[in-house]
């Protein structure tokens, strides 16, 4: 399980230290967005905004579900986050999804939105 959640999270702490200005912007379509239930790593009960969205890189299909990069898992939220997430991106919307041009399926939407940003 552990190693399952470090590969999970991955992705998140790499978001923090790349160069976000040299990613590129594809437009994409949300899929797929509603709340569920979760944990945050101190096991208590949270809201999960999941949000998925499709995008085309070089007439490849891409599927992406990262909104931001943050220190917990990408989107598990306080409830009001949560919600404001999922109303913000409803099924059918069209949106810019960012990447980062070696790895076409490293995505998100907000790549600006660092969870991190106070501790650095």
């Amino acid at each position: 399980f552990s190693v399952l959640m470090l590969a999970t999270n991955w992705r998140d702490v790499k978001g923090l230290f790349v160069d976000i200005n040299s990613w590129k912007a594809s437009p994409g379509i949300i899929t797929q967005s509603y709340l569920r239930p979760g944990r945050n790593s101190k096991s208590v009960s949270t809201l999960v905004a999941e949000v998925r969205y499709t995008y085309d890189v070089g007439g490849q299909r891409y599927n992406g579900d990262r909104i931001c990069f943050n220190d917990t898992s990408s989107n598990q939220f306080t409830k009001g986050v949560a919600e404001s997430y999922v109303h913000k991106y409803p099924v059918g919307k069209l949106v810019n999804v960012y990447y980062m041009p070696q790895e076409p399926d490293f995505s998100v939407l907000e790549p600006y939105n660092k969870g991190f940003n106070g501790f650095f």
